[in-house]
Formats: structure tokens, sequence, C-alpha cells
């Protein structure tokens, strides 16, 4: 049954049928009841297992009610708000019904001229694919959610946009070494040769590493909380506490505490910038401080933790996403066999 209430000048009609509910304001009482019959009506389609027809909501609207109905569930973070805001200005006033694999890869040429690389722009379409799955699983609305995956086939075939490549890179013992002479040289108010060491001893990512807090280390376990741990489906609220092996809890002791509460009170971005610095004056080709991540975690299943341990470290919940993260080294095998002799 419909409710069509006042509020203010305006009215509010209500419709609630088959486990759906729907919500609109009008400004007078007579559009009011007349949306709420044909919202009846066409819900009345979704209990035969039709589809509802999309006349009327422009992809702005899709992504508008997705953020409505999901984000007080999901919780996610500012981030992904800016990203939906971004596919709203180029796409949203177009209608849902004409939702195709061209105005996906129209929109993809679009991010690509104004500077987005290949993970960006995989990630805005992925994005994209939520909100349209949700308006087809959950809205039950006739949008198409094989169009993006169409379209994303096409960028690849084209060379608009590559498949990602996994990386295998790790710094080698030289190239450490004329880091470390880089930044002992540095007038840098950031502590690099401590930060870099750490992410090796701690296999961190770099924002983690700027987010751990005093408050949350165990000096007696040697632990340390990170909260709002990456997570494909939900990272806020994902807090994990992680053991600080090797020097890392060393590293950690020995850094000032401050007024700030965080352990590494600097910018990511700043860290990320700095490292860059190093590694062009270092004359280092090919390096991402995210290497130290791949290179920490090899390191660990070198000293010979299992699987299991190493992803209390990483935070993985699956060997598919961990061994992507794994390069050991062929020589390191050696230890094993020493061993048993």
């Amino acid at each position: 049954m419909a409710s069509i209430t006042k509020r203010g000048k305006k009215y509010r009609a209500l419709v609630r049928k088959k486990g759906i509910t729907r919500c609109h304001t009008f400004q007078t009482k007579s559009a009011a009841k007349t949306w709420a019959t044909r919202i009846e009506a066409e819900l009345e389609q979704v209990a035969t297992g039709s589809r509802l027809p999309v006349k009327g909501w422009t992809v702005g609207d899709l992504i508008d009610r997705y953020i409505a109905d999901i984000k007080p569930v999901k919780q996610w973070s500012s981030g992904k708000d800016s990203v939906l805001n971004k596919i709203k200005q180029h796409i949203g006033d177009k209608p849902s019904s004409s939702f195709s694999v061209e105005m996906v890869m129209a929109f993809a040429r679009d991010r690509r001229r104004e500077g987005a690389g290949d993970a960006t722009i995989a990630g805005d379409l992925s994005y994209l694919s939520s909100v349209m799955k949700y308006a087809r699983n959950t809205l039950r609305l006739g949008v198409s959610v094989d169009a993006i995956k169409e379209a994303r086939g096409a960028l690849v075939d084209n060379g608009m946009i590559t498949q990602s490549r996994e990386r295998t890179r790790r710094p080698t013992g030289n190239e450490l070494e004329l880091l470390n002479a880089y930044f002992a040289k540095s007038w840098s108010k950031i502590p690099m040769i401590d930060i870099i060491d750490f992410a090796i001893a701690s296999g961190m990512r770099r924002g983690e590493i700027c987010r751990i807090e005093w408050v949350d280390l165990d000096k007696e376990k040697r632990t340390v909380i990170i909260r709002d741990r990456k997570h494909p489906q939900k990272k806020l609220g994902n807090h994990q506490t992680v053991p600080l092996l090797n020097d890392a809890f060393d590293i950690v002791m020995r850094q000032p505490r401050g007024d700030d509460p965080c352990i590494f009170p600097y910018l990511k971005q700043s860290i990320t910038a700095a490292f860059t610095r190093g590694c062009i004056g270092s004359r280092i080709v090919d390096l991402h401080f995210h290497d130290l991540r791949h290179h920490a975690l090899s390191i660990l299943f070198e000293q010979g933790y299992s699987i299991q341990e190493v992803a209390i470290v990483s935070g993985h919940r699956s060997w598919d996403m961990l061994k992507r993260y794994t390069h050991i080294k062929p020589e390191s095998l050696h230890r094993s066999v020493t061993q048993e002799s």
C-alpha cells in the first residue's frame, strides 16, 4: 500500500510492496499519488520476475540511490565517494536506458584524456559495475550489467588500457645500501631510513605505516593494531593486530613520541615523493615504495614462516592474494638442503 504524507509544503510518497520500498517527494499531492500508483504497478511486475523499466532514471540517479542505500551498511571511505562523484560528472546526466558498451568506452576515453592511468580507470569501472549490479539485482531495474565487462574487454583489445601485471620487483642489497647512503645525507624531516627499514621488517603498506598509533602498540606482546586495514569488501572497521617482527619493534621504540598520536606522523604522499627522489638520486630504476612490501613478505617465507603466519602479518585472506606478493629467491631454497644434510 502507498502512503502520502505532507512534509512542509511538499508531499512524500512511500510505497512498500513485495519486500521492496520506494519513496519520493513531490510538489503536489496529485503528483505523489500518480507516482505511487505507477510504482505499485511496477512492483507487481517484480513479483512475476520481470525487470522494472528504467525510464526516468539517469545514471546519476542510480549512483545516488546506491550511495543512500549501501554506504550506511558498508561505510566506505571518502575515496570511493570521490570516484562516484567523478563518474556522475561525466555520465550522471545520461539516461540509464541508454547505458551501453559505447557509453562506458566513451567514459574511459574521457578519463584517459584527463590523465587517468590504467589502474584508476579500472577502479572507476569497478565502482560503476557495483552501482549497476545493485540497480539490477536489488532495485530490479532493467539495466545492463554486461556492458562494463564487454567494454573492459574492448578497451584492452584496442590497447586503450592494459591488463594489470603482477610486479615481481624486489630491491637488491646494493640498492638498499644506495638509498641508505642517500637519505643519510638528506635534509628531509622524514626519517626515511627508519621508514624503509620498518616497511621491510613489518610488511605494512605505506598508508598503514602512517596510520598506526602509539595507543595501539602493545610493548609486552610486541604487536600493534592496524585500523581500517584494506579489505576487498569491508575496510572501515577491519582492525587487525599484527606482530612487529624482525627489527620492526626496535624501529618503533626509537621514534620520538610527540603530541601526534601516530608513530610515524607523516603524509603518505610525502613518503612516496621522498622515496622517488631517493631512487632518482641513487640512479635506481623502476623501484616503487610498495615493492618493499613484496620484499618483506618474500623474506618471511625465506625465513621459514608458513602461509598462515605470513597472512597474519600481511592481512591477506587467501593464498591466491598473498602469492601475488611473494617472490622468493631461488637461492634461498638452499637453506632447507643445508639443514637436512
